[in-house]
């Protein structure tokens, strides 16, 4: 199972994604986790567990951030956003 852990995440990104995985993709294997704190190094260890983090423009992805995800096997940054 993939599974996905979403930070800065609100009640939109939730409906949105939950409602297309359900809807389109609910044989793939994947389980999104939803966080509404951002990411940054004290946040990044909520991600353990998880094979990719979705983040927004504001949460951090500093170096220190990239390999502290790495370090716990993220495997994939996807970004989400709009404009």
């Amino acid at each position: 199972m993939a599974v996905i852990h979403f930070f800065s995440a609100h009640s939109y990104d939730r409906e949105t994604f939950g409602h297309v995985l359900a809807t389109r993709h609910q044989d793939s294997g994947r389980e999104l986790v939803f966080d509404a704190v951002a990411l940054d190094a004290p946040s990044a260890k909520l991600a353990g567990g998880a094979d990719a983090v979705c983040v927004v423009v504001n949460d951090d992805l500093s170096a220190p951030v990239i390999r502290r995800l790495a370090d716990l096997g993220i495997r994939a940054i996807l970004l989400r956003a709009a404009g």
